[in-house]
């Protein structure tokens, strides 16, 4: 028998996506290096299309409401259907318009799309720029998307925090999200239904592993994320991200990944 609180979770989930189309996207490679290509993989809870024949309306700098170092001048007159289950593609070969290598730093892709005519809420997908020759930054990745009835494993690495404590969190959607006071862009939105069951108490049977530390090379796979069956809409997003208190007290950040959840 489920618990009380997984039984709330599944309401919020489901609550979440009844009344308007929610769009979801997949940024990779998520970090990139300057100059990578990127794609992105879009859905949706509702069948609709893109505003943008580009796919990507623009990219900006920093967070959602940073500065544009990206938007389209010309765009193909195609109509890129979006909805859940099967994602469509845009690609981007992670310079600006001038042709210039996007810089390391974080990034946000900005998403307009209708439905019926109807313009949907935007999608802000955060990705991230990170300098090779430049010492490491806290990477997270995922083994896999994330889905209904299923587990998923995610690894946090950070080769300079051997033994460091960690904390991940988890929402829905990454369209505003907030400053740290040292200046670093958090991408989860706190007025997420889902933040609030994963930060600070995080819901049990759903989020595993949230809280912890590295072991002796930096590393951890203990986090998790179970998404309960039967109940979230195809092409909801979700995301989620973690930081690393280091020796001194300093707050890192690691990259911030998006799925669709199918």
């Amino acid at each position: 028998m489920k618990s009380l609180p997984v039984l709330a979770a599944v309401s919020i989930f489901a609550a979440s996506v009844c009344s308007q189309g929610l769009l979801s996207c997949q940024v990779s490679p998520n970090p990139a290096t300057p100059g990578q290509g990127l794609t992105f993989a879009i859905q949706a809870t509702i069948p609709g299309y893109l505003q943008s024949g580009c796919g990507i309306n623009e990219i900006r700098m920093g967070s959602p409401t940073g500065p544009i170092v990206w938007q389209p001048f010309i765009c193909p007159f195609l109509l890129i259907l979006v909805g859940p289950g099967s994602s469509s593609y845009a690609s981007h070969p992670g310079t600006s318009a001038g042709g210039a290598a996007f810089a390391p730093g974080p990034y946000y892709a900005i998403i307009n799309w209708n439905s019926g005519g109807v313009a949907q809420p935007s999608g802000a997908f955060p990705f991230r720029v990170d300098d090779p020759t430049a010492p490491p930054l806290p990477v997270l990745s995922s083994a896999g998307g994330l889905a209904g009835g299923q587990t998923t494993t995610l690894t946090l690495t950070s080769p300079a925090d051997p033994g460091g404590f960690y904390i991940a969190a988890a929402s829905m959607t990454t369209n505003t999200g907030w400053f740290l006071p040292g200046g670093g862009h958090v991408a989860l939105d706190l007025g997420d239904p889902i933040f609030s069951l994963s930060y600070p108490t995080p819901l049990p049977n759903v989020f595993g592993g949230f809280s912890g530390s590295l072991n002796a090379s930096g590393t951890t796979s203990a986090i998790s994320i179970s998404v309960p069956a039967g109940v979230v809409a195809i092409g909801t997003p979700g995301a989620i991200q973690a930081a690393i208190i280091d020796a001194t007290g300093n707050i890192k950040l690691a990259n911030a990944l998006t799925f669709s959840i199918q």
